[in-house]
């Protein structure tokens, strides 16, 4: 098993596209957008929420997974200098990115190799905090080790984003974009299961054609 798997079997990316394309992008909390923040200097983050009705119809494609009802969330990097360093998501075992707009030949996506920390360089602080605790994120707690650091080749696998990919949050991860255009995912959360069991029910549902 490894931290990461494409899910290129499952086809929902139509039906993210157009939930993206439907809701209000303005950045102040609307009917469509649970919240919104500027996670950094060049990307914002829009939730969806958990238990948003409206979106029940596309949380069933998941429902084979799990019935947990997913947070839906959606990541937004600046064109041309957009780049999120090797981290990991405190607040969610099991996560799911669907690719929105991506420009597969200047933007990227890269995994780390190992589920122990310790392989990777020592952690750093780049300046990023977020509270989990506020009111809009009350579902969420501190599952996973935080971790911020340096970005060294051979500890990552790059990937494109021509797929949805599962990965495990608490293994550092990230990502860039040089395109002329921002870069859009969809990124799905789940608490109700491991990371191993997603994995293995991923196989067992023929969700990926990539040997495990």
């Amino acid at each position: 098993m490894k931290p990461h798997l494409k899910l290129d079997k499952l086809n929902v990316i139509d039906d993210a596209i157009d939930i993206w394309n439907t809701i209000d992008h303005s950045i102040e909390n609307n009917e469509d957008i649970n919240f919104y923040r500027q996670a950094s200097k060049t990307m914002g983050h829009y939730s969806l929420g958990k238990i948003t009705q409206r979106w029940d119809y596309f949380r069933e494609y998941f429902k084979p997974l799990t019935d947990e009802q997913c947070l839906i969330e959606f990541y937004v990097g600046n064109k041309e200098n957009y780049r999120s360093s090797p981290h990991t998501d405190r607040g969610r075992t099991v996560a799911i990115n669907v690719p929105i707009k991506v420009d597969l030949e200047n933007s990227i996506a890269f995994f780390g190799k190992h589920f122990d920390l310790a392989k990777y360089p020592a952690p750093k602080d780049f300046g990023y905090n977020f509270n989990l605790t506020t009111k809009e994120t009350d579902f969420k707690s501190e599952t996973n080790q935080r971790y911020q650091g340096d970005y060294v080749e051979g500890l990552y696998d790059d990937v494109i984003l021509d797929s949805l990919v599962l990965f495990d949050p608490a293994v550092p991860h990230g990502g860039w974009n040089k395109a002329n255009d921002s870069r859009v995912l969809m990124s799905l959360s789940f608490d109700s299961i491991t990371y191993e069991q997603a994995y293995n029910k991923c196989i067992e549902l023929g969700w990926t054609s990539e040997i495990s």
